[in-house]
């Protein structure tokens, strides 16, 4: 009764104090989220505490900066001096243009951009990361021109995931390529926004 009738006495303090507060814990609430969000990256894999990212450390005159990847050579030397260790090669391609074969025919009659998601990939690449396959599996990418997509991916491409198999897509109006296995989608919150898996070999 005393909060209610000093509440009504004092409305412009008051309004000022309840909207100060709900403010103060609706701004908690989004930043709890927010950082909670970030921290959940790539927590999905089981091991993601022994994973790794390597990257490569570059000296300026004006600071140190870092850079997600390491060059392509590094990989064998790496390799060669922590064999006990497991590595795994993924590479990252960007704005490129895949066209559809999902006819069938011998034409290629879709065309799309892809910004992100294209990944040329070892297969050693599920062995420290695991996802789940639909169809196929990660031995298909030891072969060259080979691709692995995601569902949402088959999807977009082909309108049914369990029609894609062994249909074919063409990469930059360059390479053609045979879909040998889907993947479950990953979720949005990690390092790498799987679509499509090319082989490593192409």
């Amino acid at each position: 009764k005393i909060a209610f009738r000093n509440i009504i006495r004092h409305k412009v303090f008051s309004v000022i104090n309840i909207a100060g507060l709900a403010i103060g814990i609706a701004a908690c609430l989004l930043l709890f989220t927010v950082v909670k969000y970030e921290l959940s990256y790539d927590t999905f894999q089981p091991n993601y505490k022994r994973i790794y990212h390597v990257v490569t450390q570059d000296k300026f005159s004006d600071g140190i900066t870092y850079n997600p990847g390491v060059p392509v050579a590094a990989l064998d030397a790496l390799r060669l001096q922590m064999p006990n260790v497991l590595f795994a090669n993924i590479f990252a391609n960007y704005s490129s243009q895949v066209t559809v074969n999902s006819s069938g025919s011998t034409s290629f009659d879709k065309k799309f951009i892809e910004e992100t998601g294209m990944f040329f990939c070892e297969p050693k690449f599920f062995q420290v990361f695991n996802y789940h396959w639909l169809e196929g599996n990660s031995n298909v990418l030891n072969e060259p021109n080979t691709v692995v997509l995601t569902k949402k991916v088959a999807e977009k491409y082909f309108g049914n995931w369990q029609k894609a198999i062994g249909k074919t897509i063409r990469l930059d109006n360059a390479i053609t390529l045979k879909v040998s296995g889907i993947l479950q989608d990953v979720p949005l919150n990690t390092d790498f926004p799987l679509g499509v898996l090319i082989s490593f070999e192409t």
